[in-house]
């Protein structure tokens, strides 16, 4: 019989309490012999790692290196919920956590390794298994974060872990680490922060996975704040200006086209973020009332709006329409004529916006039209809360609005990356319409 994955990975670990060894029922050589001090100091050890071993196979980790195993990361495997499906010997109650879907190393570093991911983000076999700590007590606050029972995950939930959140978040990880040496300085002056574009169809998940993102970079002590391209919209006054004047061109009458932010704002605010290198350094984040005007929207109250404490080390700056670039006239007019002042407007985009980005995430979809579906099982959900929603009308008439948009940049988009964007400072990430990644 296979050892479980708990007694494969050594200790067994309940929330929030370290397991009281016995040594009277530890075979000797076994890992379980360790105390949690001692595994820390065997594993960043590379001699001693090598020499350990478990009952029935080889430690997966020979010659594993000790910058693989920061002590935050084991830190958190003795205070979460890890790896701690076996009873613990001080405890007969069980805890459910992961292995319960993985019951072997094997099987969670071969279902790891399957992702379409994995060598996009620079990770391979070997990585996955010297890191795995990480990858589980990251795979844990995801299911806590998103409310998932991490003994009961379903494919889709695991898929969404292990194969789209935490690699994408072991990528963004890594352009951080690049991003502070090339900012190294002699004094010890901390960077500026990391920005990174996040380009995602309206519906698909952007939202969600920025949060998630924001979560696990505070997580393991980088502090990050999250803004959108949408929080940069004209305000009410200004948008019912623009409205008027390119009046019978259904593209300008709402906001959400290139044309409907206000750039300068826009710029400054992210100006400001950058500037947040200092601990006591504060700075308000700017947020977008979609609600306000009968769901014609306005820039809410400043007051209302978070603030940000310094030192910031990532800002993760997402948008429908992010990394757009404008296409010869003839070509806009192809697609649609409205669209010839929107393809003006986004002249100014790349330099306003793009120049700030460091390293992009671009996901993309197979068809633009998915938005139609994603925005429908939103709204429905919002209905079946007791919320005040959009019409399928309505719906239709607010997404038909961008697909003139989708149908002349994502194409660029999608071939060349955003303006200036670097291909190793680019990950390109696509979903299917259940919105996995594939």
């Amino acid at each position: 019989m296979k050892a479980s994955l708990s007694a494969q990975l050594g200790p067994t670990f309940v929330l929030g309490k370290p397991l009281t060894l016995q040594q009277s029922t530890c075979n000797p050589g076994s890992i379980e012999c360790f105390s949690p001090l001692q595994l820390y100091t065997s594993l960043t050890n590379p001699k001693q790692a090598a020499g350990l071993r478990l009952p029935g196979q080889a430690w997966p980790v020979k010659g594993v290196s000790g910058r693989s195993w920061q002590r935050r990361h084991f830190e958190g495997l003795n205070k979460r919920l890890c790896l701690s499906r076996v009873e613990a010997l001080d405890n007969p109650e069980r805890t459910p956590d992961i292995s319960t879907v993985f019951q072997t190393v094997p099987d969670l570093v071969a279902y790891i390794c399957q992702g379409p991911l994995l060598s996009k983000v620079g990770a391979n076999q070997r990585s996955v298994t010297e890191g795995l700590s990480s990858w589980v007590d990251l795979g844990v606050k995801v299911c806590t974060d998103l409310g998932f029972d991490p003994a009961a995950l379903d494919e889709a939930q695991k898929s969404r872990i292990f194969h789209y959140y935490l690699p994408t978040f072991f990528w963004c990880r890594a352009q951080l680490e690049q991003h502070r040496q090339r900012h190294e300085a002699p004094d010890g002056a901390s960077p500026p922060p990391l920005v990174i574009g996040i380009s995602a169809p309206q519906g698909c998940g952007k939202s969600t996975i920025v949060e998630e993102l924001t979560s696990l970079f505070e997580y393991v002590g980088s502090h990050c704040a999250g803004i959108s391209l949408d929080d940069f919209y004209l305000t009410a006054v200004d948008q019912s200006r623009m409205a008027e004047f390119y009046e019978g061109n259904k593209l300008l009458q709402f906001r959400g086209n290139a044309g409907s932010h206000d750039m300068e704002f826009g710029r400054q605010s992210i100006e400001t973020l950058l500037k947040l290198t200092e601990r006591g350094s504060t700075a308000k984040v700017p947020r977008y009332d979609k609600s306000a005007n009968q769901g014609r929207g306005d820039r809410a109250d400043p007051a209302t709006w978070p603030e940000v404490k310094g030192p910031l080390e990532v800002i993760l700056f997402e948008g429908w329409m992010l990394g757009f670039r404008p296409v010869p006239t003839q070509q806009v007019a192809d697609v649609d004529q409205q669209l010839i002042p929107v393809n003006a407007f986004l002249e100014h985009y790349a330099e306003t916006f793009d120049t700030l980005v460091g390293a992009w995430v671009v996901i993309q979809v197979a068809d633009p039209r998915w938005v139609f579906k994603w925005r429908l099982q939103a709204e429905h959900a919002m209905r079946a809360k007791g919320k005040t929603g959009m019409t399928d009308e309505q719906i239709e008439d607010f997404c038909a609005r961008f697909q003139p948009a989708y149908k002349a940049y994502l194409p660029g988009l999608y071939k060349d990356g955003p303006p200036g964007a670097k291909p190793e400072a680019t990950l390109q990430i696509r979903i299917d319409e259940s919105r996995n990644v594939h």
